[in-house]
């Protein structure tokens, strides 16, 4: 028996489809190593056998498959089996699976920035709104905290920032860390008076760094 549990608790029942393990069995195998003229090959050939594996003390033997492919799971999603074994008076096991989403992910991003052009006379920082797209390794569920922690994205980023009395349009890179809590970027202004000025930023996104941090905790 097999079902997905919902983080919800709810549960979605799974079927389970049996086959059987088929074992083909050859004789006069060795023939086929001496010379192909042998009049022993010739006569009889190499013989072909198929029989079904079964246990020897129930002479049943059964396999079961589950096919996820049309099925919607998310994280924290649970696949549980449960097995019972007929030949061992019925005994059995259960076993959890727990749905495990990792890799190179992608996904839009905004948060607060400090924006300082690289020029003579802009000795501070000024705060911009930050819009872009990163791209993120997530790794898997059971690697170690400093392991989601440290884990780096990339990725375009616009900041939007104020500049005197003239609004600032920059386009760049960042590169963030800390679970995108921290970011550092490069880019050029492309719009004002200041346009086609190089600048660098530091970034801080609040909101995402709490709900992750948060979410890494109560695991």
């Amino acid at each position: 028996m097999a079902y997905i549990q919902r983080k919800d608790k709810t549960i979605k029942p799974l079927s389970v489809f049996g086959f059987t393990e088929v074992i083909e069995e050859t004789s006069n195998e060795g023939l086929m190593k001496n010379a192909s003229d042998s009049s022993v090959l010739q006569s009889t050939g190499v013989q072909y056998g198929y029989r079904l594996k079964t246990d020897k003390a129930s002479g049943e033997s059964y396999s079961g498959e589950i096919n996820l492919a049309w099925e919607e799971i998310a994280e924290e999603d649970k696949i549980i089996l449960h097995v019972n074994n007929k030949a061992k008076n019925k005994t059995g096991f259960t076993m959890t699976l727990i749905y495990d989403d990792f890799g190179w992910k992608q996904n839009p991003t905004g948060g607060f920035s400090f924006v300082k052009i690289a020029k003579s006379g802009f000795t501070e920082f000024t705060p911009a709104a930050s819009i872009g797209y990163t791209f993120r390794y997530k790794p898997r569920r059971s690697s170690s905290f400093l392991s989601h922690f440290f884990s780096p994205s990339f990725g375009p980023m616009l900041h939007v920032f104020q500049n005197g009395d003239n609004t600032t349009i920059g386009a760049g890179v960042s590169a963030s860390t800390f679970y995108n809590m921290v970011s550092v970027g490069f880019g050029s202004t492309i719009n004002g008076v200041n346009h086609g000025k190089p600048y660098f930023s530091i970034g801080l996104n609040f909101i995402e760094s709490y709900n992750t941090l948060t979410g890494l905790l109560n695991k």
